[in-house]
């Protein structure tokens, strides 16, 4: 029996496959990575771990889109190391930290799959990292910052969304995608679901709903809201037996 990881690899691999990895933000970043090339016209496939809330609708799941563009982009998961299935032509790394392996094990698995990449790897690791000294301006609302002298605005809340945008922004201008093409697209990002996705609001009271479950996903979305909210009350569910007992 093949895992789904080896079939979804089967068909990727050989095409022009962009791979999204790291222990928290793929999904964000595989699903922005998508609508931007979407919008750009390149007519993606694209395979994510979330549904991309701009493509859900009654009839649509949201996570799977298909194109007949030739390029594929898939969301390449660490957990069970399925990563390793892929050989893509470029590649982004989001970040690295203790989940479902320990540090040291987790870098060393993010490695690994670098050297798979034939063409290039936009990383958010490391000194050469374009998030070294990123400094985007935070709102309530979303971000803003500049990347090779151009302005971008980030539709969703928190840093870790600023960051996560910058990285999917210098893969399409890596590729060749021109900057005001790209600024355009990020602005009409509406997210992922069950990513800090606001689902209402009763008596003046946000309800937001996000799946972060561990220690660096639960920071980051406590510290997307908490500056711009008098109040935060928060109820937090684990997340799997054996990640609840390591963290």
């Amino acid at each position: 029996v093949l895992h789904r990881a080896e079939v979804l690899a089967d068909m990727a691999n050989g095409k022009r496959c962009l791979a999204v990895t790291g222990t928290c933000g793929k999904s964000t970043v595989t699903g922005m990575l998508g609508w931007l090339l979407e919008q750009m016209g390149s007519d993606p496939t694209v395979v994510n771990g979330a549904p991309v809330v701009n493509w859900m609708s009654e009839d649509r799941l949201g996570s799977v889109r298909w194109g007949n563009g030739g390029i594929w982009v898939v969301e390449a998961d660490e957990s069970d190391r399925s990563l390793l299935k892929f050989r893509p032509e470029w590649a982004i790394i989001t970040n690295a930290s203790a989940d479902h392996f320990g540090i040291k094990e987790t870098l060393a698995l993010f490695r690994q799959f670098e050297e798979q990449v034939t063409v290039g790897t936009v990383s958010g690791l490391g000194p050469d990292s374009p998030l070294a000294g990123f400094n985007p301006s935070v709102d309530g609302a979303g971000s803003d910052f500049l990347l090779e002298g151009n302005s971008y605005r980030v539709p969703l809340p928190g840093l870790h969304n600023a960051e996560n945008a910058l990285l999917a922004v210098a893969l399409c201008r890596r590729l060749g995608y021109m900057a005001e093409a790209v600024r355009i697209a990020l602005a009409g990002f509406r997210g992922i679901h069950r990513r800090l996705e606001r689902v209402g609001e009763v008596r003046g009271i946000a309800v937001v709903d996000d799946y972060a479950h561990n220690p660096a996903k639960i920071r980051a979305s406590w510290a997307a809201l908490a500056p711009f909210h008098r109040h935060v009350h928060a109820v937090w569910r684990p997340h799997g037996y054996g990640p609840l007992r390591n963290m």
